[in-house]
Protein backbone atom coordinates (compact mmCIF):
# COMPACT_ATOMS: atom_id res chain seq x y z
CA UNK A 1 0.00 0.00 0.00
CA UNK A 2 3.01 2.39 0.45
CA UNK A 3 4.41 1.51 -2.22
CA UNK A 4 1.55 2.27 -4.28
CA UNK A 5 0.96 5.47 -2.63
CA UNK A 6 4.72 6.31 -3.39
CA UNK A 7 4.20 5.69 -7.01
CA UNK A 8 1.34 7.03 -7.42
CA UNK A 9 2.80 11.07 -6.28
CA UNK A 10 5.77 10.22 -8.14
CA UNK A 11 3.55 9.97 -11.38
CA UNK A 12 1.45 13.00 -10.44
CA UNK A 13 4.98 14.99 -10.01
CA UNK A 14 6.43 13.78 -13.66
CA UNK A 15 2.96 14.66 -15.15
CA UNK A 16 3.34 18.25 -13.65
CA UNK A 17 7.12 18.59 -15.04
CA UNK A 18 6.22 17.44 -18.26
CA UNK A 19 3.03 18.74 -18.56
CA UNK A 20 2.10 20.03 -22.07
CA UNK A 21 1.69 23.73 -20.76
CA UNK A 22 5.24 23.53 -19.30
CA UNK A 23 6.78 21.86 -22.10
CA UNK A 24 5.20 24.90 -24.83
CA UNK A 25 6.51 27.42 -22.39
CA UNK A 26 10.11 26.87 -22.13
CA UNK A 27 12.06 30.11 -23.33
CA UNK A 28 13.87 27.42 -25.63
CA UNK A 29 11.03 26.56 -27.64
CA UNK A 30 10.61 30.19 -28.52
CA UNK A 31 13.69 30.60 -29.01
CA UNK A 32 14.39 28.29 -31.31
CA UNK A 33 11.02 29.67 -33.30
CA UNK A 34 13.00 33.01 -33.62
CA UNK A 35 16.40 31.58 -34.76
CA UNK A 36 14.31 29.24 -37.17
CA UNK A 37 12.40 32.05 -38.68
CA UNK A 38 13.63 35.74 -38.09
CA UNK A 39 17.32 35.67 -36.30
CA UNK A 40 18.24 39.26 -35.09
CA UNK A 41 14.87 40.79 -34.69
CA UNK A 42 13.92 42.50 -32.55
CA UNK A 43 11.03 40.44 -30.55
CA UNK A 44 8.43 41.02 -28.37
CA UNK A 45 5.95 38.49 -26.84
CA UNK A 46 3.45 37.94 -24.19
CA UNK A 47 1.31 35.32 -22.98
CA UNK A 48 -1.34 36.46 -20.54
CA UNK A 49 -3.90 34.52 -19.09
CA UNK A 50 -6.57 37.02 -18.82
CA UNK A 51 -9.05 35.94 -15.98
CA UNK A 52 -6.30 35.43 -13.55
CA UNK A 53 -3.72 38.39 -15.24
CA UNK A 54 -0.86 36.06 -15.01
CA UNK A 55 1.77 35.79 -17.55
CA UNK A 56 2.59 32.95 -18.57
CA UNK A 57 5.64 33.88 -20.91
CA UNK A 58 7.09 37.32 -21.60
CA UNK A 59 9.76 38.43 -23.55
CA UNK A 60 10.65 42.06 -24.24
CA UNK A 61 7.48 42.92 -22.83
CA UNK A 62 8.27 46.12 -20.92
CA UNK A 63 10.38 47.40 -24.46
CA UNK A 64 8.92 49.75 -26.34
CA UNK A 65 7.86 48.96 -30.07
CA UNK A 66 6.25 50.70 -33.29
CA UNK A 67 2.45 48.74 -32.62
CA UNK A 68 1.45 49.43 -36.76
CA UNK A 69 -2.61 48.92 -37.03
CA UNK A 70 -2.44 47.27 -33.26
CA UNK A 71 -3.00 50.91 -32.58
CA UNK A 72 -6.24 49.95 -33.86
CA UNK A 73 -7.53 48.10 -31.05
CA UNK A 74 -6.89 51.16 -28.07
CA UNK A 75 -8.53 53.55 -30.55
CA UNK A 76 -11.17 51.06 -30.71
CA UNK A 77 -11.84 50.15 -26.75
CA UNK A 78 -11.92 54.06 -26.42
CA UNK A 79 -14.88 54.01 -28.81
CA UNK A 80 -16.79 51.60 -27.58
CA UNK A 81 -16.59 52.66 -23.57
CA UNK A 82 -17.03 56.32 -24.13
CA UNK A 83 -19.62 56.51 -27.74
CA UNK A 84 -21.07 53.08 -27.11
CA UNK A 85 -21.70 50.35 -29.67
CA UNK A 86 -24.74 52.16 -30.65
CA UNK A 87 -23.15 55.57 -31.72
CA UNK A 88 -23.70 56.99 -34.91
CA UNK A 89 -22.55 59.49 -37.66
CA UNK A 90 -24.49 62.56 -38.40
CA UNK A 91 -24.96 63.82 -41.39
CA UNK A 92 -27.85 66.91 -41.59
CA UNK A 93 -29.62 69.19 -43.64
CA UNK A 94 -30.98 72.46 -42.15
CA UNK A 95 -33.10 75.28 -43.09
CA UNK A 96 -36.37 76.85 -42.07
CA UNK A 97 -39.24 75.54 -44.30
CA UNK A 98 -41.56 78.28 -42.91
CA UNK A 99 -39.27 80.20 -45.61
CA UNK A 100 -40.32 78.26 -48.16
CA UNK A 101 -43.15 79.88 -50.74
CA UNK A 102 -44.00 78.37 -54.05
CA UNK A 103 -40.99 76.58 -54.32
CA UNK A 104 -38.33 78.84 -53.30
CA UNK A 105 -36.41 78.79 -49.78
CA UNK A 106 -36.26 82.38 -48.84
CA UNK A 107 -33.18 81.65 -46.63
CA UNK A 108 -29.34 79.52 -46.43
CA UNK A 109 -29.59 75.97 -46.31
CA UNK A 110 -26.51 74.08 -44.21
CA UNK A 111 -25.14 71.08 -44.80
CA UNK A 112 -23.84 69.72 -41.27
CA UNK A 113 -20.68 66.92 -41.98
CA UNK A 114 -19.53 65.01 -38.99
CA UNK A 115 -16.33 63.28 -40.13
CA UNK A 116 -18.62 60.24 -41.26
CA UNK A 117 -16.07 57.75 -42.57
CA UNK A 118 -18.28 55.87 -44.19
CA UNK A 119 -20.40 58.75 -46.41
CA UNK A 120 -20.82 58.12 -49.74
CA UNK A 121 -21.36 59.84 -52.91
CA UNK A 122 -24.46 58.19 -53.33
CA UNK A 123 -25.97 59.27 -49.71
CA UNK A 124 -25.45 62.69 -50.82
CA UNK A 125 -27.18 62.22 -53.73
CA UNK A 126 -29.99 60.85 -51.40
CA UNK A 127 -30.01 63.72 -49.23
CA UNK A 128 -30.25 66.31 -52.13
CA UNK A 129 -33.03 64.38 -53.03
CA UNK A 130 -34.94 64.37 -50.39
CA UNK A 131 -34.46 68.54 -50.57
CA UNK A 132 -36.37 68.50 -53.53
CA UNK A 133 -38.71 65.97 -52.26
CA UNK A 134 -40.01 68.90 -49.81
CA UNK A 135 -40.65 71.06 -52.80
CA UNK A 136 -37.65 72.93 -52.76
CA UNK A 137 -36.87 74.74 -56.45
CA UNK A 138 -34.84 77.44 -55.64
CA UNK A 139 -32.80 78.51 -52.56
CA UNK A 140 -32.49 82.52 -52.49
CA UNK A 141 -29.97 82.25 -49.95
CA UNK A 142 -26.32 80.63 -49.94
CA UNK A 143 -25.68 76.69 -49.64
CA UNK A 144 -23.36 76.21 -46.36
CA UNK A 145 -21.14 73.25 -45.87
CA UNK A 146 -20.73 73.23 -42.21
CA UNK A 147 -17.44 70.93 -41.91
CA UNK A 148 -16.18 72.72 -38.71
CA UNK A 149 -15.99 69.47 -36.87
CA UNK A 150 -12.86 68.42 -37.47
CA UNK A 151 -9.98 70.78 -37.42
CA UNK A 152 -6.33 70.67 -39.55
CA UNK A 153 -3.71 69.39 -39.83
CA UNK A 154 -5.49 66.89 -42.39
CA UNK A 155 -2.48 64.39 -41.57
CA UNK A 156 -1.15 62.78 -38.56
CA UNK A 157 1.86 63.72 -37.16
CA UNK A 158 4.54 60.55 -38.57
CA UNK A 159 3.05 59.69 -41.60
CA UNK A 160 5.31 59.40 -44.40
CA UNK A 161 5.31 61.61 -47.17
CA UNK A 162 5.32 59.16 -49.92
CA UNK A 163 2.27 57.40 -48.52
CA UNK A 164 -0.15 60.40 -48.61
CA UNK A 165 -0.98 60.48 -52.16
CA UNK A 166 -2.51 56.47 -51.59
CA UNK A 167 -6.02 55.42 -50.27
CA UNK A 168 -5.03 54.41 -47.35
CA UNK A 169 -3.23 57.93 -46.08
CA UNK A 170 -5.91 59.89 -47.08
CA UNK A 171 -6.77 62.93 -45.20
CA UNK A 172 -8.85 62.97 -42.33
CA UNK A 173 -11.57 65.85 -42.81
CA UNK A 174 -14.98 66.25 -41.88
CA UNK A 175 -16.52 66.14 -45.03
CA UNK A 176 -15.90 62.65 -46.78
CA UNK A 177 -16.50 60.45 -50.13
CA UNK A 178 -16.12 57.38 -50.36
CA UNK A 179 -13.27 57.21 -47.82
CA UNK A 180 -11.56 60.48 -49.57
CA UNK A 181 -10.12 58.27 -52.24
CA UNK A 182 -10.79 56.95 -56.27
CA UNK A 183 -9.38 54.03 -57.66
CA UNK A 184 -7.40 54.07 -61.12
CA UNK A 185 -6.55 51.42 -63.43
CA UNK A 186 -3.40 50.90 -64.77
CA UNK A 187 -2.79 48.72 -68.41
CA UNK A 188 0.77 48.28 -68.86
CA UNK A 189 2.28 48.57 -72.56
CA UNK A 190 3.22 45.56 -74.00
CA UNK A 191 6.16 47.23 -75.92
CA UNK A 192 9.17 48.27 -72.88
CA UNK A 193 9.77 52.01 -72.53
CA UNK A 194 5.76 52.78 -73.89
CA UNK A 195 3.02 54.85 -72.41
CA UNK A 196 1.05 52.65 -70.40
CA UNK A 197 -2.87 53.47 -70.18
CA UNK A 198 -4.15 55.04 -66.97
CA UNK A 199 -7.94 55.74 -66.64
CA UNK A 200 -10.20 56.67 -63.33
CA UNK A 201 -11.94 52.65 -62.24
CA UNK A 202 -15.49 54.69 -62.23
CA UNK A 203 -15.30 58.08 -63.51
CA UNK A 204 -19.01 58.41 -63.55
CA UNK A 205 -18.80 58.64 -59.20
CA UNK A 206 -17.19 61.73 -59.76
CA UNK A 207 -16.89 63.92 -62.96
CA UNK A 208 -15.70 66.89 -61.06
CA UNK A 209 -12.74 64.62 -61.06
CA UNK A 210 -12.18 63.47 -64.28
CA UNK A 211 -8.56 65.48 -65.26
CA UNK A 212 -6.49 63.07 -65.05
CA UNK A 213 -2.95 63.04 -66.79
CA UNK A 214 -0.64 60.33 -67.12
CA UNK A 215 3.22 59.41 -68.29
CA UNK A 216 3.93 56.15 -67.37
CA UNK A 217 6.10 54.03 -69.21
CA UNK A 218 6.31 50.28 -69.47
CA UNK A 219 9.12 48.53 -68.07
CA UNK A 220 10.92 45.67 -66.82
CA UNK A 221 10.36 44.82 -63.08
CA UNK A 222 13.80 44.70 -61.93
CA UNK A 223 13.47 48.55 -63.44
CA UNK A 224 10.63 48.79 -61.69
CA UNK A 225 12.17 48.14 -58.55
CA UNK A 226 15.66 49.38 -59.16
CA UNK A 227 15.37 52.50 -61.51
CA UNK A 228 12.67 54.03 -61.05
CA UNK A 229 8.90 54.37 -59.39
CA UNK A 230 5.53 55.63 -59.87
CA UNK A 231 4.87 59.11 -58.95
CA UNK A 232 1.16 60.71 -57.63
CA UNK A 233 0.24 64.19 -57.95
CA UNK A 234 -2.74 65.74 -57.00
CA UNK A 235 -3.55 69.31 -57.23
CA UNK A 236 -5.70 71.26 -55.15
CA UNK A 237 -8.70 71.10 -57.59
CA UNK A 238 -8.02 67.22 -57.38
CA UNK A 239 -6.58 67.14 -60.80
CA UNK A 240 -4.49 64.11 -60.55
CA UNK A 241 -0.99 63.57 -62.48
CA UNK A 242 0.74 60.59 -62.69
CA UNK A 243 4.14 59.77 -63.79
CA UNK A 244 7.28 57.72 -63.48
CA UNK A 245 7.26 53.84 -64.52
CA UNK A 246 5.00 50.31 -64.19
CA UNK A 247 6.75 47.25 -64.53
CA UNK A 248 5.16 45.25 -67.67
CA UNK A 249 2.06 42.87 -66.37
CA UNK A 250 -0.59 41.17 -68.55
CA UNK A 251 -3.73 42.41 -66.63
CA UNK A 252 -4.83 45.54 -65.58
CA UNK A 253 -4.25 46.88 -62.19
CA UNK A 254 -6.30 48.47 -60.02
CA UNK A 255 -4.92 51.28 -57.22
CA UNK A 256 -6.52 53.79 -55.36
CA UNK A 257 -5.04 57.00 -54.65
CA UNK A 258 -6.37 59.56 -52.33
CA UNK A 259 -8.35 62.81 -52.88
CA UNK A 260 -6.44 66.07 -51.60
CA UNK A 261 -8.91 68.53 -51.35
CA UNK A 262 -12.18 66.55 -49.84
CA UNK A 263 -13.94 70.02 -49.45
CA UNK A 264 -13.53 71.12 -53.23
CA UNK A 265 -14.62 67.45 -54.26
CA UNK A 266 -17.94 67.89 -51.78
CA UNK A 267 -18.36 71.18 -53.41
CA UNK A 268 -18.28 70.23 -56.84
CA UNK A 269 -20.65 67.28 -56.00
CA UNK A 270 -23.29 69.61 -54.69
CA UNK A 271 -23.20 72.11 -57.69
CA UNK A 272 -23.82 68.97 -60.20
CA UNK A 273 -26.54 67.21 -57.69
CA UNK A 274 -28.45 70.53 -57.39
CA UNK A 275 -28.21 70.66 -60.98
CA UNK A 276 -29.65 67.19 -61.84
CA UNK A 277 -31.88 68.04 -59.15
CA UNK A 278 -33.44 70.89 -60.97
CA UNK A 279 -32.78 73.25 -57.74
CA UNK A 280 -31.82 76.16 -58.96
CA UNK A 281 -29.08 77.95 -56.56
CA UNK A 282 -29.21 81.95 -56.18
CA UNK A 283 -26.66 82.35 -53.67
CA UNK A 284 -23.18 80.38 -53.31
CA UNK A 285 -22.08 77.31 -51.75
CA UNK A 286 -19.48 78.34 -48.95
CA UNK A 287 -17.73 77.37 -46.07
CA UNK A 288 -19.53 78.00 -42.74
CA UNK A 289 -20.83 77.40 -39.39
CA UNK A 290 -24.54 76.93 -39.65
CA UNK A 291 -26.72 78.27 -37.21
CA UNK A 292 -27.86 75.81 -33.85
CA UNK A 293 -31.44 77.55 -34.33
CA UNK A 294 -31.91 76.70 -37.90
CA UNK A 295 -34.43 73.17 -37.73
CA UNK A 296 -33.16 70.23 -39.40
CA UNK A 297 -34.87 68.82 -42.52
CA UNK A 298 -33.53 65.44 -43.16
CA UNK A 299 -30.57 63.08 -41.56
CA UNK A 300 -28.19 60.66 -42.60
CA UNK A 301 -27.28 58.27 -40.44
CA UNK A 302 -24.64 56.33 -40.64
CA UNK A 303 -24.22 52.11 -39.43
CA UNK A 304 -23.97 51.98 -35.91
CA UNK A 305 -20.13 52.01 -34.32
CA UNK A 306 -21.15 48.12 -33.70
CA UNK A 307 -20.53 47.54 -37.05
CA UNK A 308 -18.36 50.12 -38.26
CA UNK A 309 -15.38 48.33 -36.18
CA UNK A 310 -15.49 45.84 -38.65
CA UNK A 311 -13.68 47.71 -41.09
CA UNK A 312 -11.49 48.94 -38.27
CA UNK A 313 -10.40 45.95 -36.86
CA UNK A 314 -11.71 43.59 -39.88
CA UNK A 315 -10.49 45.48 -42.59
CA UNK A 316 -7.57 47.77 -40.85
CA UNK A 317 -9.54 50.75 -42.71
CA UNK A 318 -7.18 53.72 -41.03
CA UNK A 319 -9.52 56.27 -42.40
CA UNK A 320 -12.89 54.56 -40.13
CA UNK A 321 -10.20 54.58 -37.57
CA UNK A 322 -9.10 58.33 -37.42
CA UNK A 323 -12.20 59.29 -38.13
CA UNK A 324 -13.41 57.73 -34.79
CA UNK A 325 -10.15 59.36 -33.21
CA UNK A 326 -10.96 62.70 -34.30
CA UNK A 327 -14.13 62.39 -32.66
CA UNK A 328 -12.84 61.34 -29.62
CA UNK A 329 -11.67 64.26 -29.94
CA UNK A 330 -14.42 66.17 -29.80
CA UNK A 331 -15.98 64.54 -27.14
CA UNK A 332 -13.84 64.58 -24.69
CA UNK A 333 -11.97 67.89 -25.49
CA UNK A 334 -14.60 69.71 -27.41
CA UNK A 335 -11.34 69.92 -30.42
CA UNK A 336 -11.64 67.43 -33.31
CA UNK A 337 -7.94 67.08 -34.22
CA UNK A 338 -5.53 63.98 -34.03
CA UNK A 339 -3.48 65.63 -30.94
CA UNK A 340 -6.48 66.06 -28.98
CA UNK A 341 -7.94 62.39 -29.94
CA UNK A 342 -4.99 60.66 -28.65
CA UNK A 343 -4.96 62.46 -25.58
CA UNK A 344 -8.89 61.39 -25.61
CA UNK A 345 -7.66 57.64 -26.42
CA UNK A 346 -4.96 57.88 -23.28
CA UNK A 347 -7.22 59.55 -20.60
CA UNK A 348 -10.18 56.68 -21.44
CA UNK A 349 -8.08 53.74 -21.07
CA UNK A 350 -5.48 54.73 -18.17
CA UNK A 351 -8.14 54.16 -15.41
CA UNK A 352 -9.46 50.70 -16.84
CA UNK A 353 -6.48 49.59 -17.98
CA UNK A 354 -4.05 50.92 -16.11
CA UNK A 355 -1.63 52.41 -18.41
CA UNK A 356 -0.05 55.20 -17.78
CA UNK A 357 -0.31 57.54 -20.48
CA UNK A 358 3.58 58.82 -19.85
CA UNK A 359 4.50 55.32 -20.40
CA UNK A 360 3.88 55.22 -24.50
CA UNK A 361 3.13 57.64 -27.21
CA UNK A 362 0.28 57.98 -29.40
CA UNK A 363 0.23 60.52 -32.55
CA UNK A 364 -2.81 59.16 -34.52
CA UNK A 365 -5.53 56.41 -33.98
CA UNK A 366 -4.71 53.74 -37.22
CA UNK A 367 -0.85 53.10 -36.39
CA UNK A 368 0.24 54.73 -39.89
CA UNK A 369 2.35 56.75 -37.68
CA UNK A 370 5.88 55.73 -37.35
CA UNK A 371 6.18 57.75 -34.07
CA UNK A 372 3.60 56.37 -32.30
CA UNK A 373 5.59 53.68 -29.06
CA UNK A 374 3.65 51.06 -27.14
CA UNK A 375 4.88 48.11 -25.17
CA UNK A 376 3.61 44.51 -25.61
CA UNK A 377 2.72 44.19 -21.70
CA UNK A 378 0.58 47.38 -22.61
CA UNK A 379 -0.97 45.49 -25.90
CA UNK A 380 -1.85 42.38 -23.10
CA UNK A 381 -3.25 44.60 -20.62
CA UNK A 382 -5.75 46.10 -23.08
CA UNK A 383 -6.60 43.38 -24.09
CA UNK A 384 -6.98 41.59 -20.76
CA UNK A 385 -9.46 44.68 -19.67
CA UNK A 386 -11.39 44.26 -22.55
CA UNK A 387 -11.64 40.14 -22.10
CA UNK A 388 -13.08 41.23 -18.70
CA UNK A 389 -15.12 43.74 -19.64
CA UNK A 390 -19.21 43.04 -19.09
CA UNK A 391 -20.25 44.83 -21.66
CA UNK A 392 -17.63 45.42 -24.64
CA UNK A 393 -16.20 41.94 -24.79
CA UNK A 394 -18.32 40.05 -27.33
CA UNK A 395 -18.86 43.01 -29.55
CA UNK A 396 -14.88 44.01 -29.41
CA UNK A 397 -14.02 40.34 -29.91
CA UNK A 398 -16.75 39.95 -32.94
CA UNK A 399 -14.92 42.58 -34.56
CA UNK A 400 -11.32 41.31 -34.68
CA UNK A 401 -10.37 38.83 -37.93
CA UNK A 402 -10.17 35.27 -37.28
CA UNK A 403 -7.75 33.08 -38.77
CA UNK A 404 -8.49 31.51 -41.96
CA UNK A 405 -11.57 32.99 -42.09
CA UNK A 406 -12.05 36.56 -42.50
CA UNK A 407 -10.34 40.20 -42.37
CA UNK A 408 -6.50 40.16 -42.59
CA UNK A 409 -6.04 36.67 -41.19
CA UNK A 410 -8.49 35.22 -43.84
CA UNK A 411 -5.37 33.47 -45.37
CA UNK A 412 -3.44 33.00 -42.43
CA UNK A 413 -2.45 30.51 -39.37
CA UNK A 414 -5.25 27.99 -41.48
CA UNK A 415 -3.63 25.15 -38.85
CA UNK A 416 -5.64 27.41 -36.03
CA UNK A 417 -9.06 26.12 -37.36
CA UNK A 418 -10.74 29.73 -36.18
CA UNK A 419 -9.33 29.63 -32.94
CA UNK A 420 -7.15 32.94 -32.98
CA UNK A 421 -9.65 36.32 -33.06
CA UNK A 422 -6.58 39.06 -33.56
CA UNK A 423 -5.70 42.16 -35.20
CA UNK A 424 -2.36 42.13 -37.36
CA UNK A 425 -0.04 45.28 -37.97
CA UNK A 426 2.14 45.71 -40.78
CA UNK A 427 4.66 48.41 -41.91
CA UNK A 428 7.99 48.85 -43.43
CA UNK A 429 10.33 46.60 -40.90
CA UNK A 430 7.53 46.14 -38.20
CA UNK A 431 4.94 43.22 -37.77
CA UNK A 432 2.67 42.62 -35.01
CA UNK A 433 -0.17 40.24 -34.08
CA UNK A 434 -2.34 40.65 -30.63
CA UNK A 435 -5.65 39.33 -29.57
CA UNK A 436 -7.06 36.06 -28.32
CA UNK A 437 -6.25 32.59 -28.84
CA UNK A 438 -7.82 29.49 -27.93
CA UNK A 439 -6.02 26.92 -26.85
CA UNK A 440 -7.58 22.75 -27.62
CA UNK A 441 -8.90 22.78 -24.08
CA UNK A 442 -10.94 25.74 -24.63
CA UNK A 443 -8.85 27.90 -22.88
CA UNK A 444 -8.70 31.51 -23.81
CA UNK A 445 -5.27 33.55 -23.45
CA UNK A 446 -4.05 37.05 -24.78
CA UNK A 447 -1.66 36.62 -27.45
CA UNK A 448 1.16 39.65 -27.87
CA UNK A 449 3.89 39.35 -30.74
CA UNK A 450 5.43 42.21 -31.98
CA UNK A 451 8.41 42.71 -34.28
CA UNK A 452 10.69 45.57 -35.47
CA UNK A 453 13.59 46.35 -37.29
CA UNK A 454 13.85 43.45 -39.99
CA UNK A 455 15.15 43.06 -43.78
CA UNK A 456 13.74 39.43 -44.17
CA UNK A 457 10.14 39.28 -45.99
CA UNK A 458 7.32 40.22 -44.56
CA UNK A 459 5.51 36.51 -45.30
CA UNK A 460 8.58 34.87 -42.88
CA UNK A 461 7.76 37.44 -40.31
CA UNK A 462 3.89 36.55 -40.44
CA UNK A 463 5.39 33.21 -40.71
CA UNK A 464 6.56 33.13 -37.39
CA UNK A 465 3.85 34.97 -35.82
CA UNK A 466 1.60 32.22 -37.26
CA UNK A 467 3.92 29.27 -35.51
CA UNK A 468 4.12 30.56 -32.42
CA UNK A 469 0.44 30.68 -31.77
CA UNK A 470 0.19 27.43 -33.21
CA UNK A 471 2.83 26.37 -30.57
CA UNK A 472 0.52 28.04 -27.57
CA UNK A 473 -3.04 26.42 -29.41
CA UNK A 474 -1.63 23.22 -27.96
CA UNK A 475 -1.44 24.59 -23.95
CA UNK A 476 -3.83 22.43 -21.61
Amino acid sequence: MFTTKIIKVTLAVLILLVSPITQALLADDVESLIQQHIPNVKVGIVLMDPSTGKVLYEKNAKQLFTPASTTKLFTATAGLLTLGSDYRFETLVKANLQNLKAGRLDGDLALVFNGDPSLTVADVKALIAKISAQGITEIKGDVIIDDSRFQSPDYAMGWSSESLAWYYAAPITTTMLNQNQLGISIVSNPKLGQKATVSWLEPEIMPSLLPLQSNILSVSEEDANTICQIEVQMNDNNALNIKGCWPLEPNPRHLKVAVKNPYAAMKQLLIETFKNNHIRLIGKIKRGVSSEKSPTMTTHYSKSLNDLLKNILQDSNNVYAEALLKTLGVTQFQRGTFQSGARAVQAILEPVTGINASEWQLLDGSGLSNYNLVTPMHLAHLLATVQNHPTIATIFKEALPVSGVDGTLKNRANQLQGNLRAKTGTMAGTSSLAGFLTTKNNKELVLVVMCDHFLQPRATVKAFEDKLSELWMELE
